[in-house]
């Protein structure tokens, strides 16, 4: 299936295709080619740093699996915590709960929530009305979409500058800040500031 969306006319892709990279001129049009992103495909490695109070550690996610459902292994060595999440596709498209503190889970299936990607319903509202309703932590809330930024990582062993849209809450709750892909069909979460800290280093 080709994705097909033009924000001029508002049509949006009704689901979200989180490993998809297949770039065609409409692509590039409503990409902008000045817009860097990168694909996510099974075994995939993402090298996170998680900050919290004075101790920083390593979370290595491992992607098994990313149609039609998400799948994906989670490991903190420092922090003897690790875990198997499974994301359905109806949660892909209309989750609005966010897991963004990783704990020690066997195997979790999310029917209802997310963690680590937007769901379509959310990425498409922010594109559009630049705000959107979801928990992030600290209950439903809205979250705005700021300015556009750029990132380095580590990507397949080489530097790559990567854009990145910039989320944050109004802060009545809680000051929540974090930085998504710019590719709805890959609305990663690369960045997250909260009282704890996450961001992506290396992709394996």
């Amino acid at each position: 299936m080709k994705s097909c969306a033009f924000y001029s006319f508002f049509i949006l892709l009704p689901f979200s295709v989180f490993c998809q990279w297949n770039p065609s001129p409409t692509d590039s049009r409503l990409l902008n080619t000045k817009l860097s992103s990168f694909p996510s495909a099974p075994n995939n490695i993402y090298l996170f740093e998680i900050k919290k109070d004075t101790a920083a550690f390593d979370m290595i996610v491992t992607l098994n699996k990313c149609e039609p459902d998400i799948q994906f292994f989670y490991k903190i060595p420092e922090k003897l915590k690790e875990g198997n999440i499974l994301i359905t596709s109806e949660a892909k498209r209309k989750a609005t709960k966010y897991l963004t503190e990783f704990e020690s889970f066997e195997d979790s299936i999310f029917t209802n929530k997310s963690a680590l990607w937007l769901s379509n319903n959310n990425m498409t509202e922010l594109l559009l009305l630049k705000e959107t309703t979801m928990d992030m932590g600290n209950g439903m809330e809205i979250f705005y979409k700021r300015k556009t930024s750029i990132l380095k990582i580590n990507y397949k062993g080489k530097e790559k500058i990567i854009t990145v849209f910039n989320i944050e809450n109004s802060g009545a709750k809680g000051k929540i800040q974090f930085a998504v892909l710019s590719d709805q069909r890959n609305a990663m979460i690369v960045k997250f500031d909260a009282p704890f800290s996450m961001l992506l280093k290396e992709v394996r």
